[in-house]
């Protein structure tokens, strides 16, 4: 991912492809966008759902903390309120499982040891 345009328009294909809803509050396991959607409405341009206070300070999220937020605003202040991770990048690891695949040796990464 050398390239930063590259890089930067899979950021955006992420962020606004469609994807199940797994995030539930805490105590009713209700999943919190179809409880926003159901009772908050449906989010006009330049909105986001977030919760107050932010799910990085609380690590909880449930119904009574969502609200309907400005999105530059909201990802700006959470982008700024959390220490920032580098993390494996999965997507290499998953193509070398995926060449391992196809060599035929059971899904090990490609240039793996293991027996």
């Amino acid at each position: 991912m050398s390239d930063p345009v590259i890089r930067e328009r899979m950021g955006c294909t992420t962020l606004v492809s469609a994807r199940k809803d797994t995030f539930e509050d805490d105590d009713t396991g209700q999943l919190l966008v179809d409880w926003a959607i159901a009772h908050l409405g449906v989010l006009g341009p330049g909105q986001v759902y977030g919760l107050t206070p932010a799910y990085c300070f609380t690590g909880r999220g449930s119904t009574s903390q969502v609200g309907i937020k400005d999105a530059v605003a909201h990802l700006t202040f959470l982008a700024q309120a959390q220490e920032h991770q580098l993390v494996e990048d999965f997507s290499a690891a998953a193509a070398g499982v995926a060449a391992g695949t196809a060599a035929g040796d059971q899904g090990r990464p490609a240039g793996s040891d293991e027996a």
